[in-house]
């Protein structure tokens, strides 16, 4: 008998261990503003029963990780779960994003996410589909976001920045301009500076007549495709007339579960870094983070906006003290809007330019220097234009610069 006994744990000793779970209790609280269809996210402490799981992954970028987030009845709400490993300086932490379906004002939501033992591998409703010169993203048939990488000297005026186009809540009508047209180097939404100096140099990222910024690749690491966002990040070059870098651009573009409604949020990440010290100057013209509508709106002149309260306007359609500028055009037959937000973390003094051809945009003189990237945070949202006005914009505004706080505890 006690021979059998020690057969038997030794048998449970060599088994392997059940993978085990974590629950944590998360409370989103909406804060003073109603919420609908609101993205949050929000960082919590690695549960150390998942801390050796996540060791054994050779990877020092966030992992996708099992989850599941639910209320008290057990239903699912869709959700992201990163798991950033731990560096020289930072212990491991855990990311969680969701989308807050419905919250009035001074309410609480408290729901468990529920951590697994190991990555995920789950399905995501996006899709991520590459060509050789192009990346689109797509929820189901719905095509939301393109970006164009074709680099060639011989056509360097047509391909002398990487290009990043807008949909139409549609999901097939491109919304954004393309080659040619009016201001030729106007195209999709762009970032640039037309004076940006080095030294005792200047050079014009904004025109590009002799200068590139040109695609390096995508970051596989920077990808997400979750239940609630697609994300898609590149690397892109500064070059000077030779070819020499001279500043490195990082774009991170995360498109959310779009709005019951259709209407498209996209936050976007820039983080520009250099081995020099760099000057980004301008005018609200020539220089800064743009979209520019497709060239149609152009011919016509008939785009009109809408921007935030206490918008002051100036000369050559210039406006501070303005947070967000929406455009609505007709495009294709259809009437659509985007949204432009300007995160208040951005540099500031920061003005908004708005032409009635379909270029607009945030625009801020700033600097950088060696090891202290500059990051900057913008957010786009595609609406159908007939359910698009001020007040809805300005709920779009509140949503991305004061969204609802989520506590997460064991």
């Amino acid at each position: 008998m006690l021979g059998m006994l020690r057969c038997l744990v030794s048998i449970l000793l060599m088994a392997p261990i059940a993978a085990q779970e974590v629950t944590l209790q998360v409370t989103i609280t909406a804060g003073s503003t109603p919420r609908r269809h609101t993205p949050v996210a929000a960082k919590f402490a690695w549960p150390a029963e998942l801390a050796s799981a996540l060791a054994k992954i050779e990877r020092d970028a966030p992992v996708p990780w099992q989850g599941r987030l639910t209320d008290a009845a057990g239903a699912l709400t869709p959700c992201e779960v990163l798991a950033v490993p731990a560096s020289a300086d930072t212990p491991a932490y855990g990311e969680l994003r969701t989308i807050v379906a419905e919250l009035g004002p001074g309410l609480e939501l408290r729901q468990r996410l529920t951590l697994g033992a190991e990555r995920s591998g789950a399905d995501s409703p996006f899709e991520l589909v590459r060509g050789a010169d192009v990346a689109e993203l797509k929820l189901g048939a719905r095509r939301i976001l393109r970006v164009e990488t074709a680099y060639d000297p011989v056509a360097r005026a047509n391909t002398s920045k990487p290009v990043w186009h807008l949909f139409a809540p549609d999901g097939a009508t491109l919304i954004t301009k393309g080659d040619g047209g009016e201001f030729p180097h106007h195209r999709g939404v762009f970032a640039g500076w037309n004076k940006t100096k080095i030294g005792e140099s200047t050079y014009d990222f904004w025109h590009c007549r002799d200068v590139v910024q040109r695609h390096v690749g995508f970051d596989d690491h920077r990808q997400v495709l979750s239940a609630v966002r697609g994300v898609v990040a590149n690397t892109a070059h500064w070059l000077d007339p030779v070819s020499q870098p001279l500043v490195r651009d990082r774009r991170t573009l995360s498109c959310w579960l779009p709005h019951p409604d259709g209407t498209a949020i996209i936050d976007v990440a820039i983080e520009l870094s250099a081995d020099a010290a760099v000057t980004l100057e301008g005018d609200p013209q020539h220089a800064g983070f743009q979209v520019r509508l497709a060239n149609e709106v152009a011919l016509r002149k008939d785009c009109t906006y809408l921007r935030s309260d206490g918008a002051t306007g100036a000369k050559d359609d210039v406006w501070s003290h303005c947070q967000w500028a929406m455009a609505t055009a007709t495009i294709a037959e259809q009437s659509v809007a985007v949204l432009h937000l300007n995160h208040p973390d951005n540099p500031t003094p920061t003005v908004y330019s708005t032409r009635n051809y379909g270029r607009f945009g945030a625009f801020c003189a700033t600097a950088m220097r060696p090891g202290e990237p500059l990051h900057l945070r913008f957010r786009l949202a595609v609406i159908d234009a007939t359910k698009a006005n001020a007040a809805r914009a300005a709920t779009l505004f509140t949503d991305y610069v004061s969204p609802p706080t989520v506590d997460i505890q064991r």
